[in-house]
């Protein structure tokens, strides 16, 4: 079932976008086969260009959605009965037996 949303909501969009980069600049070396040292570089343009895109993006690297999330769990009263009281809501303690 296909899915709705942005493009980077479908799986495996991060690792066809890499594989894409490391492709091109394969063709843009000539390279005979792609090898280790390709595939690092092209990791590391993919990483520059994602830090290039999070320092430049206006909300200092939170996203509209995320800061709407935020707030609501800000706000939200805790799921489980002991959650307020754990240490972290990650994983909420369980009532003693």
């Amino acid at each position: 079932m296909p899915r709705s949303g942005s493009s980077a909501s479908r799986p495996g969009f991060m690792r066809n976008q890499t594989q894409e980069r490391i492709e091109e600049l394969a063709r843009e070396r000539a390279a005979a086969a792609i090898d280790l040292a390709l595939v690092e570089d092209g990791i590391e343009i993919g990483k520059k260009m994602m830090a290039e895109m999070i320092a430049n993006y206006p909300s200092q690297g939170k996203s509209p959605a995320s800061r709407r999330r935020a707030a609501a769990s800000r706000s939200a009263a805790p799921r489980h009965p002991t959650a307020a009281t754990a240490t972290s809501t990650r994983w909420p303690l369980r009532p003693a037996a």
